[in-house]
């Protein structure tokens, strides 16, 4: 990132972790596109990440950027806009709705001390994967698939989960994270993936298989990897990027996490 400014916000470091490694960055002085051609089902692999919250006024410009800089890159056109400092006012939000851009938002978690899962499943196996594990790199795929992906966007979602997890495969291989799985009686029930960089620790993809859920598998997956995670790199966050309402969030909090800020997005509408 040397010709890239650095943004502040914890989300955003976390996200060049992976940026860096699989996607093209184009600095444009008040912005920065990312566009990802390895995995072009990838949304977030191909969005406009703004220094500040984008005005009225924006709209147009935006949208000029977006089809000639990203547009063209996407087998399923989706214009994400993702913003460092501000946040976005009411004549923006009216703005970007009539041009089909929603707005979100999602809440930054950080640990702040661990707290050991209440209940502890004895039948929980952990490993930690090595990269050349072919079988169980499989098994996360399979998984992440079927937590994530949407019926009506089943096919692409696959070739988007198979290029995305083998992403993170290298990054394991290249020894920058860890990928946690948890087995149940031998039967693979989920996984996560915990990774470094910019002084900072990102859990990804903390998916449980439906018939392993309240059993303890989440919280034993989040907490060995938060304890491994304090011990290989003290002093860094932890963080993890969350829906402010559901079982994962109130999860995260029983374990010792604390909502730090909260990041906004604007996408296009399906």
């Amino acid at each position: 990132m040397s010709t890239i400014w650095k943004p502040k916000s914890l989300f955003l470091r976390s996200e060049f972790i992976f940026w860096r490694e699989h996607s093209e960055l184009k600095d444009i002085g008040d912005a920065i596109v990312i566009r990802t051609p390895a995995n072009p089902y990838w949304r977030w692999g191909h969005i406009l990440v703004l220094k500040t919250a984008p005005r009225m006024e924006d709209v147009e410009r935006w949208r000029s950027v977006y089809e000639k800089e990203l547009k063209p890159y996407q087998y399923t056109p989706a214009r994400i806009l993702v913003w460092d400092e501000g946040k976005l006012d009411e004549a923006a939000r009216e703005a970007f709705a009539t041009d089909r851009m929603k707005f979100s938002s999602f809440d930054v978690i950080t640990l702040n001390k661990l707290s050991a899962p209440q209940y502890v499943n004895s039948n929980i196996e952990l490993r930690d994967l090595a990269g050349n594990d072919d079988e169980a790199w499989q098994h996360v795929t399979d998984t992440n698939i079927e937590c994530f992906a949407l019926e009506k966007e089943a096919d692409t979602y696959r070739e988007y989960a198979q290029n995305r997890i083998a992403h993170h495969r290298t990054l394991v291989i290249k020894g920058l994270g860890h990928w946690y799985a948890a087995y149940v009686k031998g039967e693979f029930a989920g996984s996560l993936g915990f990774f470094s960089g910019d002084d900072l620790c990102r859990f990804q993809e903390v998916a449980v298989r439906p018939q392993f859920r309240r059993q303890g598998v989440g919280a034993k997956l989040v907490y060995h990897a938060s304890m491994h995670g304090c011990e290989e790199y003290p002093g860094l966050p932890q963080i993890i990027v969350a829906s402010r309402t559901g079982d994962a969030i109130r999860l995260y909090h029983s374990l010792g996490f604390e909502t730090h800020s909260e990041s906004q997005a604007l996408h296009e509408r399906d």
